[in-house]
């Protein structure tokens, strides 16, 4: 495997089998990326491997730890602005929906996200500590180690996935591998060989499920008319937000419209149209009601108009995600 090929075929991987990795093959792997290249050749990462026995002993301990913990830094900043916050939001949404975990799920939403701390089921992980004098320089020649770590270890044919969320556990991280005190926990990593058998829930007969809903015309053309997220079902019917969009967006006063699902006691979810005008330009909710009752189904039509300015990444993107916040609150 060249370095083009790793570089492209290297994922996180959320689903492990059990099979074990060897000792000396981790030894092997970290041998070799221990010549990442860093700063005055500092070489600042500090590796804890827990493997077979010791992965048992972990877990076991992790599972009767009962004191509170404190995050060893801030993952991500409190107000995480444009277009890092929409991205980071929709690798999320995407991950979700390759696992069929709608949004309302709370729970199943956070069972995932305490597998974290299970490694995923990989036989095999390290934690990566660094000391708490490093600062962002050293910081990201870990980050370096740990790339030339997962690229190697996919040379070997063996999968890995990085996982800031260890630092969250800091203190019985701490305690077990019996780090030094002035040692900071940057990340830990899961290894192992992954689980095909979930890979083929979101990869089926060759296509791989992204969650958008389309439609093939006789002539061969591919139309994506939805994300399947956004179906809006109200008193048993399937409604897309985009056929309403597309509707609303033909008055010559809007100039942008994102249709969402408001829970309703009667039918499940409605439609609620958020609008923003053209510059200038004014409309009535009554003349707008009037204007989509032409080209719309009754049980399409939108219950709720709210005018405002739609929220946008730096690309233009609206983002509906806040305005089923927003819909939350009416």
């Amino acid at each position: 495997m060249n370095v083009t090929d790793a570089v492209s075929s290297r994922s996180s991987i959320r689903s492990f089998k059990d099979k074990p990795v060897n000792d000396s093959v981790i030894k092997d792997l970290l041998s070799k990326a221990s010549r990442s290249p860093s700063g005055g050749n500092l070489q600042p990462w500090k590796i804890f491997v827990i493997n077979n026995e010791s992965m048992d002993k972990f877990l076991e301990f992790q599972k009767n730890w009962s004191q509170p913990e404190t995050a060893a830094y801030e993952i991500y900043p409190s107000k995480l602005k444009e277009p890092y916050r929409t991205s980071r939001f929709e690798l999320g949404e995407q991950m979700y929906n390759l696992l069929g975990i709608p949004r309302e799920d709370k729970d199943a939403r956070i069972a995932q996200v305490m597998k974290n701390f299970e490694f995923f089921g990989a036989p095999c992980a390290f934690f990566c500590f660094v000391d708490k004098q490093m600062g962002p320089p050293q910081w990201s020649d870990l980050g370096m180690f740990l790339q030339t770590f997962m690229l190697l270890a996919l040379e070997e044919g063996i999968d890995t996935c990085a996982q800031e969320a260890w630092s969250m556990k800091h203190q019985s991280v701490s305690e077990f591998v019996q780090a030094d005190e002035e040692d900071i926990l940057f990340c830990g990593m899961s290894i192992g060989y992954k689980n095909e058998e979930a890979t083929k829930l979101s990869l089926k007969n060759g296509w791989f499920h992204s969650g958008d809903l389309a439609v093939i015309h006789p002539n061969g053309y591919i139309q994506v008319k939805d994300r399947s997220k956004d179906i809006i079902i109200s008193g048993g019917e399937n409604i897309s937000s985009v056929e309403i969009e597309n509707i609303i967006i033909k008055h010559p006063s809007v100039s942008l419209a994102a249709v969402v699902a408001r829970p309703d006691d009667k039918w499940g979810e409605t439609p609620c149209a958020f609008i923003e005008l053209i510059d200038g330009q004014e409309v009535e909710e009554g003349e707008l009601k009037t204007f989509c009752r032409q080209y719309l189904a009754g049980f399409k039509m939108p219950k709720t108009f709210v005018f405002q300015t739609l929220p946008k990444t730096s690309t233009g993107k609206i983002q509906k995600f806040e305005l089923r916040e927003v819909v939350k609150k009416l």
